[in-house]
């Protein structure tokens, strides 16, 4: 990726964010909004242009499959993050799509964005 593109994580762990913006820093991604809340994510997935976004499962503060549809009816590319490694607590109708599990490594996240389409086998971050 050269040019630069916006970014979303919506993850109620502090930590896991923090990790998620590093990572997707090094792929590039630029600038990276991270919220805590699917309610405060819905203006961004609405009027904001996105490259990507990464939407944990299940937020202390409800669930996130309405910003998961939201995602999909715009076309950006997302991911979710698992609490079960079988993705048992995807949204159902979005069974089969790609996500990684916490905790997830660098060479996970990059391996989603890969079969996303947004990063190669060979770029920054492809390390456990």
């Amino acid at each position: 990726m050269t040019e630069r593109q916006t970014a979303l994580v919506v993850e109620d762990n502090a930590l896991v964010a923090m990790d998620a913006r590093e990572i997707l820093a090094n792929h590039g991604f630029d600038p990276i909004h991270v919220f805590n809340s699917a309610e405060f994510a819905t203006s961004m997935v609405r009027d904001e242009p996105l490259a990507f976004a990464l939407v944990v499962t299940h937020l202390h503060s409800g669930e996130t499959a309405p910003l998961a549809a939201m995602l999909a009816d715009r076309r950006v590319p997302f991911g979710f993050v698992s609490d079960f490694v079988d993705g048992q607590d995807l949204p159902p109708t979005f069974r089969g799509h790609p996500f990684v599990t916490k905790p997830y490594s660098r060479g996970e996240l990059t391996a989603l964005l890969a079969r996303l389409g947004l990063c190669g086998e060979g770029d920054p971050g492809t390390e456990g």
